[in-house]
């Protein structure tokens, strides 16, 4: 009998989850969606998670409580819970992997973050991710799983830096499409780059975290990625705040700076660059204005 996998939330990265892994002839692939309408013939969810040894949450943040509720009644004993959510709980400031610990306390589960675009991946061009967990029986499942497809894993047992590490590297990548805007050119690019990783290094370190893992492919990997990429939503909500004070858009980084602020507190004084993004966010200084002062003497 072919394996089941169970795909929750048919958004870019879902879709490409299941484009990743379509060739597998020992896999059987059940994709749901809240709105039905994503999904032509949808089953409900009650037939798609059930008998999954597998299932990646590739919901919002904001989305995934409703969500990983949503499975309790339908998930296996032995079911593997793999989530791609790079963001905080807006009611709790909670990080992904807090949020899972709290709803499944007695299923595995696992963080997927890195440098893995979905318009890319869907290319067929490579792309990379590290899985962040307790232990490696999950890295194991995934490697499995994505045996000959255009993903590279890694693996990590520092599981909440990662999921802060995805958080975090969001947030940096709105300033990356603030200098973008401002066309401040590729050696404050550069330099911004080297400034923001360390800050992630910080803030992980004074969080009780592994520093490195801002240097892994779930920090700088996915920060260079999501910050210079036109396809990121983070980099283009960077690009609407420099070029107009304000965004239409709703994505993950900006929805979690202010919880972020919140969160960090008495550091904030130490971290330039996030207090140079937040002051664009909230409309107290331009873009130009703010990145300005890294000019001075």
């Amino acid at each position: 009998m072919p394996k089941k996998i169970a795909i929750i939330g048919a958004g870019e990265i879902g879709q490409t989850i299941a484009f990743l892994l379509r060739d597998s002839r020992h896999l059987e692939i059940a994709v749901w969606d809240i709105d039905p309408q994503k999904i032509v013939g949808q089953s409900s969810l009650s037939t798609a998670v059930p008998r999954a040894e597998i299932v990646f949450l590739c919901v919002p943040s904001w989305a995934t409580r409703t969500a990983a509720n949503s499975l309790i009644p339908y998930l296996e004993p032995d079911a593997a819970i793999i989530s791609l959510t790079k963001g905080l709980e807006q009611a709790s400031g909670k990080l992904m992997s807090e949020l899972l610990s709290e709803i499944l306390p007695h299923h595995r589960f696992a963080l997927l973050h890195g440098p893995m675009l979905a318009e890319e991946l869907m290319l067929g061009l490579p792309g990379a991710a590290v899985i962040g967990a307790r232990d490696n029986r999950i890295f194991l499942l995934a490697t499995d799983l994505f045996s000959g497809s255009m993903l590279k894993l890694e693996y990590s047992d520092d599981m909440h830096g990662v999921a802060f590490a995805g958080v975090l590297k969001n947030i940096y990548s709105l300033g990356m499409g603030m200098i973008s805007a401002l066309k401040f050119g590729s050696n404050f690019t550069g330099w911004y780059v080297s400034q923001a990783t360390a800050e992630m290094g910080k803030i992980l370190q004074q969080s009780g975290f592994k520093q490195e893992t801002a240097y892994s492919a779930a920090g700088l990997g996915d920060l260079l990625a999501t910050g210079m990429s036109p396809y990121s939503n983070n980099h283009q909500i960077g690009r609407e705040l420099a070029e107009t004070g304000t965004t239409t858009r709703k994505g993950e980084g900006f929805v979690s700076l202010p919880l972020l602020i919140s969160k960090l507190g008495k550091i904030m004084p130490e971290l330039p660059l996030a207090n140079s993004v937040h002051q664009v966010a909230i409309g107290k200084l331009t873009a130009r204005e703010s990145f300005a002062k890294f000019f001075e003497k």
